[in-house]
């Protein structure tokens, strides 16, 4: 299996500062980067487009990472180094992924970009009462079902979206999106809070082989059933973990190294990578 190269840019401010502009860290050749947001919110880049997933959230969960404030600020006001997105994915609509509002600040400041995501995503954005028509209809909402796929293309950006599971219970009712970002020839697998259950294994094994960079939430590469998935069947040349607890962050390197030592897990907003 031919792995990427990579290059883990060191930042020079603390914790939880503004991230540095993606757009410096590429080299001559416009290399796509992927810049850490904070839980499982990350921004993909390459040239002068970016893609945001999951990275519009305000409160959060208690235990996980929220965005840092100045990092939140010029996302929704759709401010360097966020004035080049051009799509808003969102995998689901728990708090810790997604608030409406910061969604539609983003949207209302920023004409050129889309939101793509499930009905329950898309109509809590609807529902902001100062939405407008004109931002209303760049939100749109897609409902893949079984092992098919929905295909949004923007801007020159080709994202591939399924239907996972987030589980049973009281997760059974909730809409988790999976996509498969097309950018810089390369291909970005986020699969939001699947559990890796048939529902969802069906989907990815057939859309998401052989992914260029699969992000995968840490939980996930603690099982040595979906580990063995995810390397076996998926066989993405590199994974990255994402949703690590700030106070876990020791002992899940650990533990995810113990078995994928070139893995990279995400746990500094603002630090980026260049595939």
């Amino acid at each position: 299996m031919i792995a990427i190269r990579f290059a883990i840019v060191a930042l020079s401010m603390p914790l939880l500062q503004n991230p540095p502009d993606p757009s410096q860290l590429e080299s001559r050749n416009q290399a796509t980067s992927l810049t850490y947001i904070a839980n499982e919110g990350i921004l993909l880049r390459h040239g002068e487009i970016s893609v945001v997933i999951d990275g519009l959230f305000r409160e959060g969960v208690s235990g996980y990472a929220t965005v840092p404030a100045s990092a939140l600020k010029a996302l929704e006001s759709a401010s360097a180094p966020y004035d080049s997105v051009r799509l808003i994915l969102v995998t689901h609509h728990h708090k810790d992924h997604f608030d409406a509002k910061s969604v539609a600040e983003h949207l209302k400041h920023n004409p050129e970009a889309i939101l793509a995501s499930s009905q329950q995503v898309c109509e809590q954005v609807r529902e902001i009462p100062d939405l407008g028509k004109t931002v209303a209809k760049r939100v749109r909402s897609l409902a893949p079902e079984g092992n098919q796929k929905a295909v949004v293309e923007h801007a020159g950006v080709t994202v591939e979206i399924l239907r996972l599971s987030h589980g049973t219970g009281r997760f059974a009712s909730i809409w988790n999106l999976g996509y498969v970002v097309h950018m810089g020839g390369k291909r970005f697998l986020h699969i939001g809070d699947a559990e890796l259950n048939p529902i969802s294994r069906g989907p990815l094994k057939v859309h998401a082989r052989d992914v260029d960079v699969a992000c995968i939430p840490y939980w996930l590469l603690y099982s040595e059933s979906d580990r063995t998935f995810i390397t076996e069947s998926l066989r993405p040349k590199q994974i990255v973990a994402i949703h690590v607890p700030p106070k876990e962050i020791e002992e899940a390197t650990r533990k995810i190294h113990e078995h994928l030592p070139h893995a990279i897990v995400l746990v500094r907003p603002g630090e980026a990578h260049i595939f």
